[in-house]
């Protein structure tokens, strides 16, 4: 059962906030993605629920040095997601962030970098995509 809420007017509202992170680099040519292979599903982003003391921002750095051991990547921010529907649990848009990182900077805990291209769980289908569109601006 998804998780819900409503603010103090009684009118539904989002039940947390999140942050993704895409993390990019070039590996043997490729443009290449990192993400984390939970147990449970597919691919997914970096990142986690924004703690109520606590900026978007500070919560990217602390999942991605938490979930894949990057330490203080620049990090610049992407888009915010907030399409009901987005996340199995319950209405809970995410701020995604958006990482480039040199090749030899490599992972040092869970995590794997993957092609761009290859699918996503479906909370992160609509993040993924726009990174290319970001890149290719810079």
């Amino acid at each position: 059962m998804p998780w819900t809420a409503t603010n103090s007017e009684g009118y539904p509202a989002p039940v947390a906030l999140a942050v993704d992170v895409v993390v990019l680099t070039v590996r043997e040519g490729m443009l290449s993605v990192l993400v984390t292979v939970p147990d449970d599903g597919p691919f997914a982003l970096p990142g986690g629920f924004v703690g109520p003391e606590e900026d978007p921002l500070d919560t990217a750095r602390r999942k991605l040095e938490e979930k894949t051991g990057l330490r203080r990547p620049g990090l610049e921010q992407l888009a915010t997601f907030a399409v009901p529907g987005r996340d199995a649990r319950g209405w809970i848009p995410t701020v995604a962030h958006l990482a480039l990182v040199p090749s030899d900077v490599d992972r040092q805990r869970d995590g794997r970098r993957i092609p761009l291209g290859v699918r996503c769980g479906p909370r992160h289908r609509r993040t993924v995509p726009r990174r290319g569109q970001r890149l290719r601006a810079k």
